[in-house]
């Protein structure tokens, strides 16, 4: 293998992390032209590189590594900052450059006018290094850098205009709440690590929990209940990183950053980690039942659940933030029934048409001076046709409409869920993997396929919602904005285009063939219902479903029901509060968790920084040599005759008892 093949996951990593360095040392100094060039054509260079090592490896070429240096060698564990360009990590790559160059390109003219302009670019190439390391890392602690470096990224991005406090705060709550998640990731590595001899390297992992190891009774583990605490500890990082139920909190508020952050972080890559990490383990999570079963579980609950809130807001950020959310539920479900390939399909066109749609409702905030409430636009056809014909493309790509990219995806998971069953492997033991279960798995697995058919119903009635109240109602807002609007350039509009044609043609890709040889399926782990009923119905089930819900749209926002939302919102005005407020489920988290922690903090400040550290340490150290000094002072006075006297006693002591 060339030597230039290999360096190209060189210049594909640190690349960015050049751009970094330029930007955020020298930025200030360079001038924004200069900045604009660092920052654009160090990702831009990152990703015809991936490119060209995508065209090596889809030419027949085996896989490659590109190895930096060795990192860690500590006793039995040795760990190298290496680099590692396979089928999954080449789609994952290409996703990550392709989009984040669109959206460097759309920043330059979004952010053309900030004070920061050189400390933002600065930013998205750190960001952008981090979550190559993460995709192209060869073992789990590359990766677990790159995890971190995006969670510390996307803590600067969010909180980037930090002197509004809210938009601070949001940045914090995004770094605890994941912070929360990687504590659950670093126990199941950790566990991972002792159990696994000492290896946490992705081609030794495999080999080490393959098939054949398992034909020969040489699994490293065969207990399923560890196998299973591993699996859930290493989803509880994912819930965090990719915003599924219980952690799902910090996204929407995570919109607090400019928009183009909103597309790059929060809809294309970052959130994508946790569906990456699975598939990437996917022949550690096929030996558990229970942990995939509790990971279809959550992802479909989290799709439903984020639907429903995405109904009702106003915000048009907090309406593609919620359905982001949703759409990592509908990945989610799709890595926990084992079609891992049809979750990465799905995560690649999300990347497309939902950059497309941030970038989009990022032209409608530009154009309408920083407004974002829905219901204060209407009519912007008419003042930006190419946002609107693009954000239009975007908008049925997410529904599903038949021949767009989102069809294809969503299709194959719901298929995937309601053809497939999991049972267990006879080469292990412990009472989480009975196979008397496997019924059960593919029965549960249906039922979530109708949650995840009533997610789609929503997606696409929101969705058309997001538009037709955004480009088709009459005019409700300001009227300057309307007689004066920041219509986008070039620099904004060229991303759209781009992203749109993908939002269209990404969907026939097969992704699941191109993934099909690094994926696992263990015959005995999935068991196939073609006889089931519901997988044959899905598809005119799934495109009368969207069909529903553009219409319901139209209907209830354009045509005759107009009036029916506002009566729906006064008639049931308890539904509509409890579902805008977002289930109260910040408030609770706030009573139950956040200000118990807060009381505690306090208490525990009184305690150790008032009187151990101010009382004892601060005050307390001068007190003891204030009292040694007038005791020593009362001694030491100067006079001889006390001194005389001290010696005589003293003489006289040592006479008694030497004698």
């Amino acid at each position: 293998m060339s030597l230039q093949v290999e360096s190209l996951l060189g210049i594909i990593v640190f690349l960015p992390l050049l751009g970094a360095v330029i930007n955020g040392l020298a930025g200030k100094k360079l001038g924004k032209g200069v900045v604009t060039f660092v920052g654009c054509a160090t990702v831009g260079v990152a990703f015809v590189a991936a490119l060209f090592a995508w065209l090596h490896l889809k030419s027949g070429q085996q896989p490659f590594h590109w190895l930096a240096w060795n990192w860690i060698d500590a006793g039995s564990l040795h760990v190298n900052l290496e680099y590692y360009f396979d089928h999954l990590s080449a789609l994952m790559t290409l996703v990550v450059t392709g989009v984040g160059f669109l959206i460097h390109v759309f920043s330059v003219g979004y952010m053309g006018e900030d004070k920061s302009y050189y400390r933002y670019f600065a930013y998205l190439n750190l960001f952008m290094f981090s979550m190559l390391n993460l995709v192209l890392g060869s073992n789990m602690v590359v990766m677990f850098l790159g995890w971190e470096g995006v969670g510390l990224c996307s803590y600067l991005l969010i909180g980037f205009w930090f002197d509004d406090d809210l938009k601070a705060q949001a940045g914090q709550k995004a770094f605890i709440v994941n912070r929360i998640g990687d504590f659950g990731f670093l126990i199941g590595m950790f566990l991972l690590l002792f159990y696994a001899d000492g290896t946490v390297d992705y081609l030794q992992l495999q080999s080490l929990f393959s098939d054949q190891a398992r034909e020969v009774g040489t699994l490293p583990l065969r207990d399923s209940l560890t196998i299973t605490a591993i699996c859930l500890c290493l989803f509880v990082g994912a819930c965090g990183k990719s915003a599924q139920i219980p952690l799902y909190v910090w996204l929407p508020d995570a919109m607090a950053g400019p928009t183009p952050v909103s597309a790059l972080i929060h809809a294309a890559t970052m959130v994508t980690a946790g569906v990456y990490m699975i598939t990437r383990l996917n022949f550690l999570f096929m030996l558990s039942p229970i942990a995939m079963a509790t990971i279809a579980t959550v992802g479909a609950l989290t799709a439903i659940f984020a639907a429903t809130i995405g109904i009702v807001q106003r915000d048009i950020k907090k309406v593609l933030a919620y359905s982001t959310v949703s759409q990592l539920g509908y990945m989610f479900l799709g890595v926990g029934v084992g079609a891992f390939g049809a979750s990465v399909f799905h995560l690649m066109t999300h990347a497309f048409f939902k950059a497309l749609l941030f970038l989009g409702s990022g032209a409608v905030i530009h154009a309408m001076h920083g407004e974002q409430d829905i219901f204060k636009m209407g009519n912007l056809r008419k003042l930006l046709p190419i946002t609107h014909i693009t954000f239009l493309i975007g908008t049925i790509a997410i529904a599903g409409v038949p021949g767009f990219a989102g069809f294809f995806s969503k299709e194959a998971i719901l298929h995937g869920s309601a053809g497939l069953g999991l049972t267990t492997d006879v080469a292990l033991t412990g009472p989480w993997g009975l196979s008397e279960y496997a019924g059960v798995f593919a029965g549960w697995f249906q039922v979530l396929t109708v949650v995840g058919l009533v997610a789609a119903l929503c997606t696409a009635f929101y969705m058309f919602r997001l538009y037709f109240v955004t480009f088709w109602t009459d005019y409700r807002g300001d009227r300057h904005s309307w007689d004066h609007p920041h219509k986008p350039g070039f620099a904004m509009e060229i991303p759209l285009m781009v992203l749109a044609v993908l939002s269209i043609v990404g969907g026939y890709f097969p992704v699941s063939d191109w993934l099909a040889p690094i994926l696992s399926r263990p015959a005995q782990l999935l068991v196939e219902n073609h006889d089931s009923a519901l997988s044959h119905m899905l598809m005119p089930i799934s495109i009368t479903v969207a069909c529903i819900g553009i219409v319901a749209a139209w209907f209830l926002y354009v045509g005759p029901g107009r009036r029916l939302p506002s009566l729906f919102a006064s008639r049931l005005s308890w539904l509509h509060t409890v579902v805008f407020n977002k289930y109260f489920v910040d408030e609770l988290y706030h009573g139950m968790i956040v200000r118990p922690v807060q009381v505690v903090a306090q208490a525990l400040f009184l305690v150790v920084d008032r009187v151990v550290i101010d009382g004892i340490g601060v005050r307390g150290a001068p007190w003891v040599v204030a009292m040694t000094g007038r005791m020593i002072r009362f001694v030491q006075n100067g006079e001889v005759q006390r001194y005389a006297v001290a010696m005589v006693v003293g003489l006289a002591v040592l006479v008694y008892f030497l004698k």
